[in-house]
Parts: C-alpha cells; structure tokens; sequence
C-alpha cells in the first residue's frame, strides 16, 4: 500500500478504494491500554509498533461498508480479549490501519484508526476537523 493523490486500484486487481469521509472526534481514553495489549501482534503481522492510542473518526458519508473487505485478522493477546480486524488505509498521505475489535464500545458511526506515530500531532488534527480515510478494500472477503 502506498498513499498518494492517483488512484490506487488502477495496479492492483481485486481491491477496490473505499471513501470515508469524517470528523475527528474525542475517543473513550481506553485506546492506548487496548493498542498496547495488542502491539506485539500489531507489530508481527502489520510490520510496525503502533503508537499507544487511536484516531477516532465519526462516519459523515454513512457506515462504511468494511464487512465487504478482508481483513487482516489480528488474534487476542487472551482469551479474554477479542479478535481485532485491521483495514489498510491513507489519512492525509500517510499509510495507516484503520481497527475494527468485534469487542467495543463505539457505535458503528465510529471508525479507530492506528498508525506508528500520534496522528494528531504529525497531522495537526484536532476535534471537529474534517477528513477522508481511503480504505483499500480486498473483496474477497472472509465468511
């Protein structure tokens, strides 16, 4: 996956660009804890250390249809923690994940997105800023 401004689904067959548009809204706190938990996977399978907390994004453009992607599946660090799919995305040109736990608070309006670095502070994003997440959606989905 690269983010840049031509359209990415030109080189690659099979996958598909999906179009999020939101706004940048305050989380529960709980992201840092649950992203540390899950680093030593993240890192494994994503090939990064994710900075301790997520992005979260209301959903403007209606729910994004992600349970037509594949997701990349990320196991529990225990069984008492759920399984946790991630989404390869861009944000403002930089290459992030966006997670999706099966176990979470949020409503489905809300998208959590990861990357290795605090994106408010590379990106200079605060509450209430408008954005498009670019997801590139593999159709062949898991059943």
């Amino acid at each position: 996956m690269e983010c840049s401004s031509k359209d990415e689904t030109a080189f690659q067959p099979g996958i598909r660009v999906l179009r999020i548009r939101g706004r940048v809204v305050q989380g529960l706190g709980e992201g840092g804890f649950y992203v540390e938990k899950y680093a030593e996977e993240f890192g494994r399978i994503l090939g990064f250390k994710p900075f301790p907390g997520t992005l979260n994004i209301e959903i403007l453009n209606g729910v994004p249809s992600l349970h037509e992607c594949k997701g990349i599946e990320i196991r529990p660090p225990s069984p008492s923690y759920g399984l946790v799919f991630a989404y390869p995305a861009c944000l403002n040109g930089e290459e992030v994940f966006i997670i999706k736990p099966l176990l979470t608070k949020h409503s489905s309006q809300i998208i959590e997105i990861i990357s290795s670095f605090k994106l408010r502070g590379v990106l200079g994003l605060k509450n209430g800023d408008v954005v498009e997440v670019r997801v590139f959606c593999r159709e062949d989905r898991v059943t």
